[in-house]
């Protein structure tokens, strides 16, 4: 089984104490007293991200694979979320319709969905 960039990240900062850093940091974040939930999330989700900023600042291997991780999920969402599966009701503007009918002529018979 391929691992994904983001098994390859979390293996990586396992690893190197990373992880354990940044629980280390979340636990030493105070959170005031009678402060919202939300607003305490908040806080913790910044200090995590400027924890993990200086750790990529320190090792650019880490960041290499941020960048990675992330790309990929970003990618899944967006393919996800802007429903390429389903493309039956797209309606290409003038300019990808040549675009489309040119790619159909010159690759029709080698591809699925060209017809």
């Amino acid at each position: 089984m391929i691992m994904s960039k983001y098994d390859e990240l979390f293996k990586y900062m396992e690893a190197h104490r990373n992880i354990t850093d940044l629980k280390c940091a979340s636990k030493l974040t105070p959170i005031p007293k009678g402060m919202p939930k939300e607003r305490g999330t908040f806080l913790r989700k910044s200090l995590f991200r400027q924890c993990i900023d200086m750790q990529c600042k320190k090792d650019p291997e880490l960041q290499k694979l941020f960048i990675a991780a992330a790309r990929e999920l970003l990618f899944d969402k967006l393919f996800t979320d802007s429903d390429f599966e389903n493309i039956e009701d797209f309606k290409p503007t003038e300019q990808q319709d040549i675009a489309m009918t040119i790619v159909k002529m010159l690759f029709g018979g080698l591809f699925e969905g060209l017809d």
